[in-house]
């Protein structure tokens, strides 16, 4: 099944909520979530941090599911990445936890896509008070992405973006 948004465009991107994720990113090139948890299939992560999504779209090079951090339960592709999450602690993360691990490129690979700049969101509550874009999992077209983000500084916000939520 492919998805896609409003404007008929193929969803391939997920922007995921990411007071930690954007922060591991940076750090391992991985996307580390609670095991289990469902994706419609996508080729690119993008992060939702600090009221905005950010300008890194990370291509997805290969998913682990339900990975038990202990390193030598692990195949070799991820076995280093599990030792460094263990040795840093990441976020609380421990030896023996299960998680779903994405790896992902990295901030400098060529196949990870820089938009011209962050999408603020200019989402707000009832009351006025600025609220969080993403609380979920949001899929987007990665055209409609980069087309945003393209726009002039005072047009360029979440609000433009045709979105699918699943």
């Amino acid at each position: 099944m492919t998805l896609r948004n409003s404007l008929g465009q193929v969803v391939e991107t997920v922007i995921v909520p990411a007071r930690h994720a954007w922060p591991e990113y940076e750090k391992y090139s991985a996307y580390i979530c609670q095991p289990s948890r469902h994706f419609v299939p996508v080729q690119y992560i993008g992060f939702y941090y600090g009221g905005h999504i950010q300008p890194i779209i990370a291509k997805v090079k290969t998913d682990h599911p339900n990975v038990t951090l202990v390193p030598d339960l692990n195949e070799d592709v991820i076995k280093r990445l599990i030792e460094q999450i263990i040795q840093d602690r990441a976020e609380g993360r421990r030896r023996g936890q299960v998680n779903d691990i994405y790896r992902l490129s990295s901030l400098d690979d060529r196949e990870t896509i820089t938009l011209p700049r962050a999408i603020p969101s200019d989402k707000r509550s009832s009351s006025g008070r600025a609220t969080a874009f993403i609380r979920k999992n949001s899929y987007f077209s990665l055209a409609d992405l980069q087309r945003v983000a393209s726009l002039p500084i005072a047009e360029c916000f979440t609000s433009r973006l045709s979105t699918t939520t699943r």
